[in-house]
């Protein structure tokens, strides 16, 4: 697919007929995809990303800023919409939870929505998506009573992967601690998980110096024992960790879990990081089966399936 400029994304847009989704990444256009996939409408919509915008404006951008300053570009376009994360965004430190989650979305200006939750990850960040998966996947390999483990751990889990998001958010290092922690950096117990102070060992392996790895370290620490002390449910959490390194955490809880119970270290290294478009797609599936769990990203396949109009008054919000 040719690139385009900005000015000539808005004439390519507008001079379509079918409607148009930008969405931030691949990951969220398959899982839109597989949404369109449960409609029996004949509608053939667009599903752009940024990867076919070139414009010297966008130098230096995110994923998030490079879709707003496309969505601002097009303009008041009724067969266009746009999906960012909302990442932390009315996030409150004082209860770790999003203010308005129980508010219904509206477009904005430019013709935005944003993800309920941080981002496309946090719709499977919840304790079924998980367990389903292992017993869809690995029904062989452990046993009934691993699973129960992993489900009376899930909430501690969540509460971590919230600890540990935030704790990089602070420390700007999200980029740094892709694909961390291991299950070998996770300390568990009656309790639930911690993360072990060896981490910072890790940390430094990626040129970060050793001050600053034992600051997030106890950071993490300091973070998890207020969000335990506030009783944040795993409801609550799923919604407010950042959704990459939060599944990270959780499936590397979840090998650590399965590892105790004797799983071996194969199908531990494949649940801890393998099969990383499966497990996308499983959660895909699920939520394509649940809509009360996917605003507005149910609404927005149904716009694009034409059995919504969705227009540009802001009267067809999502509900």
């Amino acid at each position: 697919m040719s690139a385009h400029s900005l000015g000539a994304y808005r004439i390519v847009v507008r001079m379509r007929s079918a409607k148009t989704l930008l969405v931030e990444g691949v990951s969220d256009k398959a899982v839109m995809h597989r949404l369109l996939l449960g409609l029996d409408g004949s509608s053939k919509p667009v599903i752009d990303t940024p990867e076919l915008l070139r414009d010297e404006r966008l130098s230096g951008l995110g994923n998030r800023a490079k879709v707003t300053a496309a969505a601002t570009e097009i303009g008041d376009c009724s067969n266009f919409l746009a999906l960012t994360d909302r990442e932390w965004d009315e996030f409150d430190d004082s209860t770790y939870a999003h203010r308005d989650l129980g508010h219904p979305p509206q477009i904005g200006c430019p013709r935005t929505l944003t993800t309920l939750g941080h981002s496309m990850e946090n719709y499977f960040a919840d304790e079924e998506t998980f367990v389903s998966y292992l017993r869809r996947n690995y029904a062989g390999d452990i046993s009934a009573g691993a699973l129960r483990l992993v489900r009376e751990k899930f909430a501690n889990t969540a509460q971590l992967g919230l600890a540990f998001s935030l704790a990089a958010r602070d420390q700007n290092l999200l980029s740094i601690l892709d694909g961390l922690p291991a299950r070998a950096d996770l300390g568990v117990s009656d309790a639930g998980f911690d993360l072990k102070t060896s981490f910072a060992d890790a940390l430094a392996s990626r040129a970060v110096s050793d001050a600053r790895a034992r600051s997030f370290v106890l950071l993490v620490a300091e973070y998890q024992s207020k969000i335990v002390d506030a009783g944040v449910a795993a409801s609550v959490a799923k919604w407010a960790l950042h959704g990459h390194a939060g599944s990270q955490i959780a499936w590397s809880c979840i090998a650590r879990l399965l590892q105790e119970t004797g799983v071996s270290s194969d199908v531990c290294d494949q649940v801890e990081r393998g099969r990383a478009k499966e497990k996308l797609l499983h959660g895909a599936d699920r939520l394509a089966a649940n809509e009360d769990e996917g605003r507005p990203l149910h609404w927005i396949a149904h716009w694009l399936d034409g059995s919504i109009s969705g227009g540009a008054s802001g009267n067809d919000d999502p509900p």
